[in-house]
This record gives C-alpha cells, sequence and structure tokens, in this order.
C-alpha cells in the first residue's frame, strides 16, 4: 500500500482527488494523510510515520518548509520518500532544490498534473524493485531482491532471511507483499517465499536453497502448486 502525505491547505482538494483518482483507476491501494500544519506532520514523520510521497506546500520564501525538508533528508535518512513540493508561484530557491524533491506542482496546475506526477512516482518505486528498502528505528537498509529468502511476520513485525542474515522491521506483510516483485509468494498468511530460492516443493511444504523447510498452509496450496510449477 502507498502512503501519500499532503502538507498544503489551499491546494489540498486538487492533491486529494488527483490522488484518489490515480489510484482508483490504477487499481492499487493507497493511504491518505492530510496534515493542517507543518508542526503536525514533522511530530508524525518523527514518531515513526513513514511515506512513499510528500506534497508539500511552499509558503512565502520557503524557509520553514526548507528546514523540515533537511530535517526529513538528514535527521530522519528518508531518502526514498517522493518529496514533491507545491507552489502558487514557479520560483523554486536553489535551496529548496537541494533536498532533492522528486518533482514540483507549480501555479495553475490540475488534477491531470497530480496524476502524471503520481504515476511517475509509482513507476520509480518499481524499478526499485530489484532492492528492498526498509528502516528500522533510524537505520535504512536497501537489500538486493535476489538475497532474500522469505519473509515472515509476526503481529506487527517482520522478519526477512537472506542468505547471509536476518533482517527486521515493524509493519504489515500484506502491505509489504505489495512492494515485493512478482517472484514472491503466500505460502502462509505469515510467510511469503521468494521463488527463485524454492530448490523442491510438495503440496504441503517448500524447501529453500539454504536448507530451510516451511510448511505451505492449506488455503494456499493450490495457487502456490500453479505458481511453483510454472517457474519450473
Amino acid at each position: 500500500m502507498f502512503r501519500i502525505g499532503i502538507c498544503d491547505i489551499n491546494a489540498r482538494n486538487t492533491l486529494e482527488e488527483g490522488i484518489r483518482r490515480y489510484f482508483k483507476l490504477e487499481n492499487l491501494r493507497c493511504e491518505i494523510i492530510i496534515w493542517e500544519t507543518i508542526d503536525e506532520m514533522m511530530d508524525a514523520l518523527l514518531a515513526g510515520k513513514e511515506l512513499e510521497v510528500l506534497f508539500l506546500g511552499i509558503q512565502n520564501e520557503g524557509m520553514l518548509e526548507l528546514e523540515s525538508a533537511k530535517k526529513i533528508r538528514d535527521d530522519l535518512r528518508e531518502i526514498q520518500m517522493r518529496l514533491v513540493y507545491v507552489s502558487n508561484t514557479d520560483y523554486f530557491s536553489k535551496v529548496l532544490i537541494q533536498t532533492m524533491p522528486f518533482d514540483a506542482l507549480t501555479n495553475g496546475f490540475s488534477i491531470k498534473d497530480v496524476e502524471q506526477v503520481l504515476e511517475r512516482a509509482v513507476l520509480s518505486f518499481h524499478r526499485e524493485q530489484e532492492h528492498f528498502k526498509f528502516r528500522f528505528g533510524k537505520n535504512y537498509y536497501s537489500i538486493p531482491v535476489d538475497d532474500i529468502l522469505y519473509l515472515c511476520s509476526d503481529i506487527r513485525r517482520i522478519r526477512i532471511k537472506t542468505r547471509r542474515q536476518e533482517y527486521e522491521f515493524n509493519g504489515l506483510l500484506r502491505d509489504v507483499k505489495e512492494r515485493l516483485p512478482k517472484c514472491f509468494l503466500s505460502i502462509h498468511r505469515s510467510f511469503v517465499v521468494n521463488r527463485e530460492h524454492v530448490l523442491q516443493f510438495t503440496s504441503e511444504m517448500v524447501q529453500l536453497t539454504d536448507g530451510t523447510i516451511l510448511s505451505i498452509s492449506k488455503p494456499y496450496r493450490r495457487m502456490a502448486r500453479a505458481n511453483l510449477r510454472s517457474k519450473r
């Protein structure tokens, strides 16, 4: 699921409508979070709220927005977020550009413009699927997809097993799976395996290339078997 933030009172309605239209058209799930002030937005981000795209309105000289963007990039180490500036002028200072914005919507932008920005943002995320990126605490990780054997969930914590080590981070498996390439297959409500690492399988289990054996729960057996057979 894509999480989209809006912090712009003046253009909020246009932004929200464009976001809803795009994700409905593409049949993708999204969560829209709207903040009235930059302080509210920063409180949420500092508390751990993660976003794929943030539409940040620029007022006057944009100094408050600049400081917030710097904190997002430097203090939070949030470099994956697509930052889109929204302004009623065409002017952007050099220091704003240095905060690595993904795009900008300027004076007179339309709902269609919002949809086009989102299309580019979603496409850029898909292009990055060769690496799975996540954050745990203040640490930022980028793992080659080919190295991942499987992911498993325990309530709101996800564990990633690779060929070399294990990682963990907070999240829901159903949301994470939407960010994974098609080679990842659900075999249980709490397990997703990389089928490229499936060495052998039966209708009830898979054995991975590191020797790990995982059970396939009954509701997933038919789909898992068809998926794994198509790989052969």
